[in-house]
C-alpha cells in the first residue's frame, strides 16, 4: 500500500512539473528559436510567430492572429523620443489602465530601464511596458498587450520574449555579458516585505493560500484531483503550483528526496518535517535537471480530515530564485486551513491515533504555551469569582483556585485549573475568535469534520443568557476526559466565538457546563456614526480618516489595504479597541488605506467618497464583510461596491461620480508616501505616539518595527502603560 501511495505521489509531482516544462498546459512557455532587431534593441520570439514592420514599430504576433484591435497577443518594439523618466511618466499617464509602481533595473550593457505592469478593464487586457536607455542616449521601447480571457495561454511567450531584450551594438550583434541581469530587477524593498494580502481558498483542499497582490490563479480539474497555478503575471517565470492527490500517510512522504531522484529532480537540502494549518508534512528544496535551470521549494502535506493529500511546488529560475525565496516561503507557511483551524488535526500513525488526544491539548501541553504575566484582570470574589474579558464582553463565572491567560500559541484566551496551571493533567477551556465564519448553518458545517472524527453529532446550542450557536460533546473513554466544543455566533457579521474543553474529572467536567451556561459575550461596538461624522470633520480638514479626541494621551495610526485578508479580520478586532480606548478619550485612531491594484483601488476610492457624504466608517465596515462573504475580486468590482453600498442612504450617483473623477487621490497618495517614509513593509502596521508626538512603528527588542495583527490587548496594554503609568510603549516588553 505505501509503495502505491508513492507511485501516486510521483504522478503528482510530474504533473505539476508539466506547468514548467511541457507544451500540454495552457500557458506553457514556446521554445524561442527566431530572432529580430529593431530600434536598437534584439528579442528571441517563437516558431509561428511574425515579425511585420510598420507604422514606426515593429510587430510579433502569432502567425495566424489579427492584432489589428490593439488587444493581442501582441508584442511590440518601438523608438522612443525624450527623456527616460519623463517618457516613463507620460507612457504610465497617457493609459487608461491601473498601473503598477514603476521597476528600476538595468539591462545587459549596463542600461538603466524603466518598467510597469499595466491592466485594463475596457478593454480587459493586461501587460508590460519598458523603455531602454541605449549607450548613445536614445531610448527604445518594448511592450506587450494579451486579453484577459487569453492570458492563461500566451503570458509565458510574451513574458519571455519581454524578457529577451537585449540592446545590440553598431554591428547589429546582441550586447549580452554575464554579469549584467536579462531580467527585471527586484529590489530588496519589495522581496522583505513579502506582503501576502491577497487570501485564495482552495476548497478542494480545505485549505486557504495567501498571495502576493496582483499574483493571478488559474484552476483546473485532473482525473478528479484538484490543480491550482499561481503566477505574478509578469517578470521572469515564478510560479505557486498545487494539487491534490490520493492520501499518503506520513511514513511514506519520508520517501521524498527518493521521489525527487526517480523525477530527474536534485534534491539540495533533506527533506524536513513540517507541521502547516495543524497538518503534517514533508519539506525540500530542489534543482530541475530537465528544463532550464530553475530552483524550487516541494511541500506535501497529508491532508487526514479528507482522506487526501496535497502538493504545493514553489518554482522560479536559478537567476529569480534569490529574490522569489522569501516569497515562496512566506506563501508555504500562511497556508491556513478554511475553517479557521478551530482544531488540530489527529494524524494516523502516532501510537494511540486518539481523535479526542489529537484534537484536544491536554493539560501539560496546555502550561507550556501560556503567558506568565498576561492574564486579564478578575472580578469579584467568593467562592466562584466572575471573570471578565472586556474585548468580548465575555464574563464566566471562575471556580476557586481556577486562573485566566491570554494569547497562547493556539488560543486568545484560556481558563486553566489549578492541576493544569502546574504544569500536570488537569482540566481546562480554550477560547478562539473568528472574525467571520458566517451564519448557523456555516457554524454547523465547521463542526461536522469534528463530530466524524469522534464519532459524535453536531447538536444546537443555547445557554441561561441567549447565546446561539452549535456544539459537539464526547467522551474519550481511552484517556478518560471529557469534551466540550462549542462555536457561538455573535454581532451581526458573521464572527464566532469557539470554545474547547476538557474535564479530567466529572466534577470538573460539572464547572465547566455551569462556566458555560452561565457565560456572556457582549462585545463592546464602535459609535458608527460618530466615527462617520468625525471621518468626514478630518478629510475636509486635513485629507485624513480619523476619529477620537485630536489631544487624547495616545494618537494610534493604522496602515491597511482593503484586499489585505489578514487587515479584514484586524479589523473586527480593533472595532472593540475604538469603543474602549478611543470613545472614552485615551486614544486618537486613524486610518491609513494604501493601495497597489485595481481592486484595493477602487474600494478605497469608494471609502473616501462615501466618508464626504457621512457614510465612511460605515462603508469600510460594509465592504469588509462583503470581503468576507464574497471575496474581494467580487466584492470590490464596481457592481460590487454598488449592490453593497446602496442600501446605506449615500447618493450613489455622487458617489460614482467622486470615485471615477480620483477626488481624493491626493489622500491615498500622501498615505502611501507616510507608508514608505516610515520604513514599513506590510500591512496591517500599528503606528503609536504619546503626548503629542508624532506615532512612530512600534520597535520591538530586536530592533525590528512590529508589523500584522498585533494582539488588541497588548495595544491596550501598552496604551495603559503610557495613559497611566507615564513609561513608554515599548516598556510592555519588559513587564
Amino acid at each position: 500500500m505505501m509503495q502505491r501511495r508513492i507511485v501516486w505521489w510521483a504522478l503528482g509531482i510530474a504533473l505539476a512539473l508539466s506547468l514548467i516544462a511541457g507544451p500540454v498546459v495552457s500557458g506553457a512557455q514556446e521554445p524561442l528559436t527566431q530572432t529580430v532587431t529593431a530600434y536598437g534593441l534584439s528579442v528571441y520570439y517563437p516558431a509561428g510567430w511574425v515579425a511585420v514592420e510598420g507604422n514606426g514599430v515593429t510587430s510579433l504576433h502569432p502567425a495566424d492572429r489579427d492584432v489589428s484591435d490593439g488587444q493581442g497577443p501582441e508584442l511590440v518594439l518601438f523608438p522612443v523620443v525624450g527623456q527616460l523618466d519623463d517618457r516613463i511618466a507620460a507612457y504610465a499617464a497617457s493609459m487608461n489602465a491601473a498601473i503598477s509602481p514603476v521597476e528600476f533595473g538595468v539591462r545587459s550593457g549596463g542600461l538603466p530601464t524603466r518598467a510597469f505592469i499595466f491592466d485594463q478593464t475596457v478593454p480587459d487586457t493586461e501587460g508590460r511596458l519598458m523603455l531602454i536607455e541605449l549607450a548613445d542616449g536614445s531610448l527604445a521601447g518594448i511592450a506587450y498587450t494579451v486579453r484577459d480571457s487569453e492570458a492563461s495561454m500566451f503570458r509565458l511567450t510574451l513574458d519571455a520574449i519581454f524578457d529577451s531584450a537585449a540592446a545590440v551594438n553598431a554591428a547589429g550583434e546582441r550586447i549580452e555579458t554575464t554579469t549584467a541581469s536579462t531580467e527585471p530587477l527586484v529590489s530588496s524593498v519589495s522581496v522583505a516585505s513579502v506582503q501576502l494580502p491577497q487570501r485564495v481558498a482552495w476548497d478542494e483542499a480545505g485549505l486557504a493560500l495567501y498571495l502576493p497582490d496582483g499574483w493571478q490563479v488559474e484552476r483546473d480539474t485532473d482525473g478528479g484531483d484538484s490543480l491550482l497555478v499561481a503566477t505574478p503575471g509578469s517578470g521572469p517565470t515564478r510560479l505557486i503550483q498545487a494539487t491534490t492527490l490520493p492520501y499518503i500517510s506520513v511514513d511514506a512522504l519520508d520517501q521524498m528526496a527518493e521521489v525527487l531522484a526517480d523525477n530527474d529532480m536534485q534534491p539540495v537540502s533533506d527533506a524536513e518535517p513540517v507541521t502547516v494549518a495543524g497538518y503534517a508534512g514533508r519539506i525540500v528544496e530542489a534543482r530541475d535537471l530537465i528544463t532550464s535551470p530553475a530552483r524550487m521549494q516541494l511541500m506535501v502535506l497529508s491532508i487526514i480530515d479528507r482522506n487526501l493529500s496535497v502538493l504545493i511546488i514553489a518554482t522560479a529560475s536559478e537567476t529569480a530564485w534569490t529574490d522569489f525565496r522569501p516569497i515562496a516561503s512566506a506563501v508555504l507557511n500562511s497556508i491556513e486551513r478554511l475553517d479557521g483551524g478551530v482544531t488540530s488535526v489527529p494524524q494516523p500513525d502516532s501510537a494511540a491515533d486518539s481523535a479526542a488526544d489529537s484534537l484536544i491539548r491536554t493539560g501539560g501541553v496546555l502550561a507550556s504555551m501560556v503567558q506568565p504575566g498576561m492574564a486579564p484582570p478578575r472580578q469579584g470574589g467568593g467562592d466562584s469569582m466572575v471573570f471578565a474579558w472586556e474585548l468580548w464582553g465575555l464574563t464566566v463565572p471562575l471556580p476557586d483556585g481556577w486562573t485566566a491567560t491570554a494569547n497562547g500559541e493556539s488560543f486568545d484566551l484560556a481558563l486553566i485549573s489549578p492541576a493544569a496551571a502546574a504544569g500536570g493533567d488537569g482540566s481546562f477551556i480554550t477560547f478562539r475568535s473568528f472574525p467571520y465564519l458566517g451564519d448557523s448553518a456555516a457554524l454547523e458545517e465547521a463542526l461536522v469534520p469534528v463530530a466524524d472524527q469522534v464519532s459524535s453529532t453536531v447538536v444546537p446550542y443555547s445557554n441561561a443568557n441567549g447565546l446561539q450557536g452549535v456544539a459537539v460533546h464526547f467522551n474519550d473513554d481511552g484517556q478518560g476526559t471529557l469534551h466540550h466544543l462549542v462555536l457561538i455566533g455573535y454581532g451581526d457579521a458573521g464572527a464566532a466565538i469557539y470554545l474547547q474543553s476538557t474535564a479530567i474529572t466529572e466534577d470538573d467536567d460539572a464547572l465547566i457546563v455551569n462556566m458555560i451556561n452561565e457565560m456572556v459575550i457582549d462585545p463592546p461596538k464602535s459609535d458608527y456614526a460618530a466615527v462617520d461624522a468625525a471621518w468626514q470633520a478630518s478629510l475636509k480638514d486635513q485629507g485624513i480618516l480619523a476619529y477620537g479626541d485630536p489631544d487624547a494621551p495616545v494618537s494610534m495610526v493604522e496602515f491597511l489595504s482593503l484586499t489585505c485578508g489578514h487587515c479584514a479580520n484586524y479589523s473586527v478586532s480593533l472595532d472593540p479597541l475604538i469603543a474602549l480606548e478611543v470613545e472614552t478619550g485615551r486614544a486618537r485612531f486613524e486610518t491609513a488605506m494604501i493601495t497597489g491594484e485595481p481592486y484595493s483601488e477602487l474600494a478605497t476610492k469608494a471609502i473616501y467618497c462615501a466618508t464626504e457624504q457621512g457614510k465612511g466608517y460605515t462603508a469600510y465596515k460594509t465592504l469588509f464583510h462583503g470581503y468576507f462573504e464574497l471575496g474581494y475580486d467580487t466584492a470590490f468590482t464596481e457592481d460590487g461596491i454598488n449592490n453593497l453600498l446602496g442600501d446605506l442612504g449615500l447618493d450613489m450617483d455622487a458617489l460614482n461620480t467622486c470615485i471615477a473623477d480620483n477626488v481624493y487621490a491626493e489622500s491615498v497618495n500622501v498615505n502611501r508616501q507616510r507608508f514608505i517614509e516610515y520604513g514599513l513593509t506590510g500591512t496591517p502596521t500599528i503606528l503609536l505616539g504619546a503626548n503629542g508626538d508624532d506615532p512612530a512603528p512600534i520597535i520591538l527588542p530586536s530592533g525590528e518595527p512590529w508589523s500584522g495583527t498585533i494582539p488588541v490587548n497588548y495595544l491596550r496594554s501598552m496604551i495603559a502603560l503610557s495613559v497611566d503609568q507615564g513609561q513608554p510603549f515599548e516598556a510592555f516588553f519588559t513587564q
